[in-house]
């Protein structure tokens, strides 16, 4: 019935432009969608609002499964291909993204789309030299000056200068932001820098200049990053410049300094954005040494968002790091736990936050299963070796030395030497 259809759907809109915004208003306009979409399947603009309120809601495989259902409803409509290729590596399912490539090199042979997307999964991989060949592909095919900046950029990471400078010889004429910042790749700092304000210039959107402050960071030493954001900053005091200002402040070891432009920003902003700004303030303040700023800073963000998973965990952290707060930091990471299990990756980092108090009142049978439950979801070597510290601390010295065996191999094959090694003294 398309016209029942549509009523759902525009009820759903309307729910949304006078709803608080809460979660309450999202799962009914989600449950009008829905219907939506079983009364006419057709109907793309409610299975495309379905899709942007389930990642809202943090529920990424509803997200899968609609993107995948837009797909194959309208298979000239690449974009849909492309947005569910992004989300199944943001969700890190590479083999699900390899498969659906096959599928989709057997349906449309030949079309550049792929070419872009094989990229997109090369590079996820660590596989540069696919994804320079992916990404020069779709640029050749398409002038497309996004695979033009991502192509140089896999050059680079495998040492082909040269191949670089000759692949975006013919681009250069352009004057979109992603040409001149393949260009400022390719250039000594002082044109580099030229080429940066150039791109910096043509922006709007703050995600846009966020990329080409990350491109930045990449062309520039970081004493030239800074006095290049400083004069830029002069004319343009952007919440970009000001948020990458932050960063490098934080890696160069200028924490205070970085806390006092977060709470700048925190000042004028509201809502969930002003909370996670002064979260970020709380932690580098706790960086600082300033624990009692922290702690308030930290404070002032939960009564803005009262119950937000990610400000509980990060509370529960803080208290962690303050002497005689263990209790107070279980009962904090309870509450993370509970209200992140809507997000698995979330949730895991929450049950590994509890073990952690858990471990400090030395109540090791408890942090034991809050590790497992963390473990079923992702394996990181640190949990592992909490794990194996606490079966240890219990007296369970077999199964606590295979956890330390096993984190020990898994920070060696992500790199973490230092952590591999202190597991090592360990065993």
């Amino acid at each position: 019935d398309p016209g029942c259809a549509a009523a759902y759907l525009l009820r759903a809109q309307v729910r949304l432009r006078t709803g608080t915004g809460g979660e309450d208003t999202l799962a009914q306009a989600c449950e009008d969608l829905e219907k939506a979409c079983v009364r006419d399947p057709g109907l793309t603009a409610a299975r495309e609002l379905l899709v942007r309120l389930q990642l809202e809601r943090e529920r990424p495989d509803e997200a899968v499964a609609g993107l995948q259902v837009l797909a194959m409803a309208r298979p000239g409509e690449h974009r849909f291909k492309a947005a569910l290729a992004r989300l199944l590596l943001e969700l890190g399912r590479q083999a699900a993204l390899g498969s659906q490539l096959k599928t989709w090199r057997d349906q449309h042979p030949g079309e550049p789309f792929v070419w872009g997307l094989e990229g997109m999964l090369a590079k996820a991989q660590g596989d540069d030299r696919g994804a320079a060949r992916a990404f020069a592909r779709h640029a050749q095919a398409t002038g497309d000056p996004a695979s033009v900046l991502a192509a140089v950029d896999a050059f680079l990471a495998i040492g082909m200068a040269a191949e670089a400078r000759q692949f975006c010889a013919p681009f250069e004429s352009a004057s979109s932001p992603e040409i001149l910042l393949a260009r400022a790749r390719l250039a000594p700092p002082a044109e580099a820098r030229d080429l940066l304000g150039r791109a910096f210039a043509n922006v709007r959107q703050e995600a846009a200049a966020e990329q080409i402050l990350e491109q930045a960071r990449l062309v520039l030493p970081p004493a030239d990053l800074l006095a290049w954001i400083a004069d830029l900053r002069e004319s343009n005091p952007s919440r970009a410049l000001s948020l990458t200002m932050v960063r490098l402040w934080e890696e160069t070891g200028r924490p205070q300094a970085a806390a006092e432009l977060l709470h700048t920003l925190a000042g004028a902003a509201a809502g969930e954005d002003r909370a996670f700004l002064l979260s970020r303030a709380a932690a580098a303040e706790l960086a600082a040494g300033e624990a009692v700023r922290a702690g308030d800073s930290l404070r002032q963000a939960l009564e803005l968002v009262p119950g937000h998973p990610v400000l509980l965990n990060n509370a529960a952290h803080l208290a962690l790091a303050a002497t005689g707060r263990e209790a107070e930091a279980v009962r904090l990471a309870r509450q993370a736990v509970a209200a992140s299990a809507a997000n698995r990756e979330l949730h895991a980092g929450c049950l590994a936050t509890l073990a952690e108090g858990l471990f400090a009142l030395r109540l090791f049978d408890q942090a034991g299963d809050a590790l497992q439950q963390a473990l079923a979801i992702r394996e990181t070597p640190e949990d592992r070796l909490l794990l194996g510290r606490a079966l240890l601390a219990g007296g369970k010295r077999t199964p606590g030395n295979a956890q330390l065996r096993r984190a020990k191999e898994l920070a060696e094959r992500e790199g973490k030497t230092e952590l591999a090694r202190r597991i090592a003294e360990l065993l």
